[in-house]
């Protein structure tokens, strides 16, 4: 089902050819649409991707092809994340992590003021 923010963005787009609808419902047809798995649906999406077929629109085509366009990301975007956790657990991120937490204050220095900003600072 397309939401009304898509159905404006969708009507505002230029609209896919036929070659292009032709080749999504090809793509789907390989696939049972109740049981697609994660990987089909990537495999999909990568597919689509190679063809021009993205953006504003897609949904529609893909619905007209038998498949629930919210589930079909659903299923891309699953695959995307457990993607970035793996690369991240790795160790391969392409991106700086954020700096660790500071330490925990021992129950013995609760209630002490803490040092001001600018020690803390020069301190670094």
């Amino acid at each position: 089902m397309v939401d009304e923010k898509q159905k404006i963005n969708d009507q505002t787009a230029k609209p896919f050819t036929a070659a292009q609808k032709q080749a999504i419902k090809q793509l789907f047809a390989k696939y049972n649409p109740k049981k697609l798995t994660g990987a089909e649906a990537k495999s999909i999406f990568k597919a689509m991707e190679a063809a021009g077929i993205h953006g504003h629109g897609s949904d529609a085509v893909i619905e007209a092809a038998g498949m629930d366009p919210q589930k079909f990301w659903a299923l891309v975007h699953q695959v995307e994340a457990v993607e970035a956790i793996e690369t991240i657990a790795a160790g391969e991120a392409s991106f700086p992590l954020p700096p660790p937490p500071p330490p925990p204050v021992a129950s013995s220095d609760k209630g002490k003021s803490a040092a001001p900003p600018s020690e803390v600072a020069s301190s670094l």
